[in-house]
């Protein structure tokens, strides 16, 4: 008898990966341009550019994105938004035309959809709309902002040399936000089985599924500060200060405040604590350092604060992350924890030297920690001396290390230089 029914097959491993995708990049940035509820605090690059759209342009990319959307999809791969224009310039129109679902248009509002159904009679006209609304952003909106933006997009692939460790959609897409994860994108995570992940020079937060069965494409600022970059595990010392700014109930009632209003006036939350002045400023002060709320001047001696949730996000997040058996695992590990105090700022976890001290105390430190690599009772060539301290230091440069081991006198040679030991 078969037990199927009560037995839970394992899921299948999520594949992460990252990449540029500049069509989806560009056309997803397009396309909220003109989408309801875009907030300037939120997406303040999209809702500058949006700011900056004619109301004829704004008509366009609602009946492009809106009403034609589908036609827009790319079916293969290209290097650049450029390359895809060309490409949607060249397609047979009928073809375009074909990929739109009629019945999907009921959806949108009846002047946009009078004027859609009309487009759709003309397929060569819906087209030539179509790409010349997208040439035009791309040139007057996106281009310099894609190019300004390239070595930010550029350096985030460096996670493709990374093993994410979870398996899970949602497991993944948390340690990549370090943070909770957003209704509008656990929202689309269901039957996902890959997870691209795209730096964007436009897009602070975005997910999207492009009507694709299994694939999710995740859009994150391009900034190394917003990228999960480090490989180092979470330290108790990330968690003390901002804790610290917590540990009060004075600045709980504080944000507590913040969070029930967008903004507040410095002047408006102590008239609610009915506490000093000095009092109050020194709980923003700490909160605000602590990066759980923003602080704006408004144009006298007052000041805004707004409450960071994201910042609250990353906090509980890493709070959960540093008591995970992984991450203590990790932090029991490192081969730094062995080392004397003025050692451990020149190595990383795995014990390898990373950086040369400036100052003669920590190259002492560093020094004696590599003859230690060296046999009392062995004598080596030069090219042993070298291959050895390759092993344990970074930066290439075993010459240079070879020489200060020798100048410290903790390193012995022979006149001519065949041969080397340790003393």
């Amino acid at each position: 008898m078969s037990l199927s029914l009560f037995t839970q097959t394992a899921p299948k491993a999520t594949e992460a990966t990252v990449g540029l995708e500049p069509v989806y990049n560009v056309l997803i940035s397009m396309a909220l341009l003109t989408a309801p509820g875009l907030d300037r605090d939120q997406e303040p690059w999209l809702a500058a550019a949006a700011g900056r759209l004619s109301a004829e342009q704004r008509h366009h990319n609602r009946l492009v994105f809106e009403a034609l959307g589908a036609a827009l999809l790319p079916t293969k791969e290209y290097s650049s938004f450029a390359t895809y224009a060309d490409a949607l310039t060249a397609q047979n129109p009928s073809v375009l035309r074909e990929r739109i679902d009629v019945d999907l248009l009921s959806q949108i509002d009846a002047p946009l959809q009078a004027e859609a159904t009309q487009l759709l009679r003309d397929p060569a006209a819906m087209q030539q709309l179509i790409v010349n609304h997208l040439r035009t952003l791309w040139k007057t909106q996106f281009a310099a902002e894609w190019e300004k933006k390239q070595s930010n997009m550029r350096f985030a692939l460096t996670l493709n040399e990374r093993t994410w460790p979870t398996a899970s959609p949602s497991g993944l897409v948390r340690a990549f936000l370090r943070a909770e994860i957003p209704d509008s994108i656990s929202d689309q995570l269901g039957g996902v089985q890959q997870i691209i992940f795209v730096p964007s020079p436009y897009v602070q937060l975005h997910a999207a599924r492009f009507s694709h069965p299994h694939t999710l494409w995740l859009f994150r600022w391009a900034d190394p500060w917003s990228w999960p970059m480090r490989n180092e595990p979470i330290q108790r010392s990330e968690i003390v200060w901002p804790a610290s700014a917590l540990a009060d109930e004075t600045r709980l009632r504080i944000l507590e405040f913040l969070a029930a209003h967008e903004e507040m006036l410095a002047q408006e939350i102590i008239a609610q604590l009915d506490v000093s002045q000095s009092t109050v400023s020194r709980h923003l002060t700490q909160l605000s350092k602590a990066g759980f709320i923003s602080e704006q001047r408004a144009g006298d001696a007052n000041k805004r604060y707004r409450l960071q949730p994201e910042r609250v996000g990353q906090f509980t997040y890493a709070l959960s992350q540093l008591l995970t058996a992984e991450n203590a695992q990790l932090v029991l590990s490192d081969a730094r924890l062995e080392q004397p105090a003025a050692l451990r700022p020149f190595l990383d976890r795995d014990g390898l030297v990373t950086d040369w001290p400036a100052k003669r105390k920590g190259q002492k430190a560093v020094l004696d920690y590599l003859i230690a690599k060296f046999a009392l009772t062995e004598r080596y060539s030069e090219a042993e001396v070298n291959t050895l301290l390759s092993q344990w230091h970074t930066y290439n440069d075993p010459a240079y290390l070879r020489r200060a081991l020798v100048d410290f006198g903790l390193l012995k040679r022979t006149s001519d230089g065949a041969q080397y030991w340790r003393e």
